[in-house]
């Protein structure tokens, strides 16, 4: 059940993508 807890936490309530990892540009948020 672990496969399912990953992807239900995520779109529960925990971002699914942390903003920590410099994916986007700081431009692209301006």
């Amino acid at each position: 059940d672990a496969r399912l807890a990953g992807p239900l936490v995520s779109a529960g309530g925990l971002p699914p993508r942390p903003r920590r990892l410099p994916r986007r540009p700081a431009a692209e948020r301006v």
